[in-house]
């Protein structure tokens, strides 16, 4: 297997264990996603990160995008699956407020990655 083939492996597991992680975090709420489902994730974000090199992913999309997008996936989703308080503020009167740009980074960042699986696929 090629460097880029291994890489599109790697970064498609990942992107579909962080997918997996962002949707039950959705459905379940803060604070009830289960720790261990992003193990595996976290795992595949170390080999993508060890396999990017500098080469540009695609005419858009450099190496460097791509390994902040992986980055701030692997950050968030960790979030959702180890803090009582995933994605949100604690506040005394209003209780768990979710952190909007934290909501629209994960977003944006999987869409990235995805793209990135999609052109080196």
């Amino acid at each position: 297997m090629n460097g880029e083939k291994a890489l599109a492996a790697c970064l498609r597991e990942f992107h579909t264990l962080a997918t997996c992680v962002w949707a039950e975090y959705q459905d379940v709420g803060p604070g009830r996603v289960d720790a261990a489902l992003f193990d595996d994730g976290k795992a595949a974000a170390a080999r993508v990160l060890e396999l990017l090199g500098d080469d540009n992913i695609s005419a858009t999309m450099t190496a460097a995008e791509l390994r902040a997008a992986v980055e701030k996936v692997c950050d968030l989703a960790t979030r959702c699956a180890t803090r009582p308080e995933g994605l949100c503020f604690i506040t005394g009167e209003a209780g768990l407020v979710p952190r909007r740009d934290w909501h629209a980074a994960m977003e944006e960042s999987l869409t990235v990655i995805g793209e990135a699986v999609a052109a080196l696929s």
